[in-house]
């Protein structure tokens, strides 16, 4: 976290320079997700953490130059593989569906700081491996959720830009227990609706 925080430091200050901004009204991106979900919820919290892998799809509606409504949809997938010939492989599912408030403090800008709090709910999904003579199962849970956290985009032009980095810190609460986990999220922003200085003159 320090060092993200010190990263996110040094992006402010390179930034500040380029006075020429765009405000887009809408964006639209999906990418690549890691998140570090932990404990497992259905055992205790001595369990190690799950390292998921997915996608993630998310928007955003800018009421303000600094301030928008983003939308963050993703799902991560993790499989344990059994090395018992007896007992099969078993898996985990995790969607969190959220949405909530934007800030970007300097608005947009070639490289656009944003940070955002979001809630909404999660599903999970836990397969049950077979286990000879029983056949697989799945249980599942559904639960408020909650995310804060940050990022920042590179802009590559009026209307796309690359997501960098984005790193949250996300709480479930799946089976009747709290989970915390932390995400990770790089990929890329289509925005429309774009006016300011930088926009492109016909």
């Amino acid at each position: 976290m320090r060092r993200f925080l010190g990263l996110m430091g040094l992006l402010l200050l390179y930034s500040l320079p380029a006075h020429a901004q765009i405000t887009p009204k809408y964006e639209i991106g999906g990418g690549f997700d890691f998140t570090s979900f932990g404990p497992q919820a259905t055992t205790t919290s001595s369990t190690p953490r799950l390292n998921s892998f997915g996608w993630n799809a998310n928007g955003a509606y800018n009421l303000l130059r600094i301030v928008g409504v983003a939308v963050d949809v993703s799902g991560v997938y993790n499989v344990r593989k059994s090395t018992n010939a007896n007992v099969g492989n078993s898996s985990t599912q995790i969607y969190p569906f959220l949405a909530g408030p934007r800030f970007y403090p300097l608005g947009h800008r070639r490289l656009t700081l944003f940070g955002q709090v979001l809630f909404g709910q999660g599903y999970i999904r836990e397969n049950v491996p077979t286990v000879i003579p029983f056949s697989a199962g799945a249980v599942t849970s559904t639960g408020y959720a909650w995310e804060a956290g940050g990022g920042v985009d590179y802009s590559l032009g009026d209307h796309w830009a690359f997501r960098m980095l984005e790193v949250s810190f996300l709480n479930t609460h799946f089976f009747g227990n709290g989970q915390s986990s932390e995400r990770a999220t790089i990929g890329v922003v289509y925005r429309f609706g774009v006016v300011g200085a930088r926009r492109r003159k016909k």
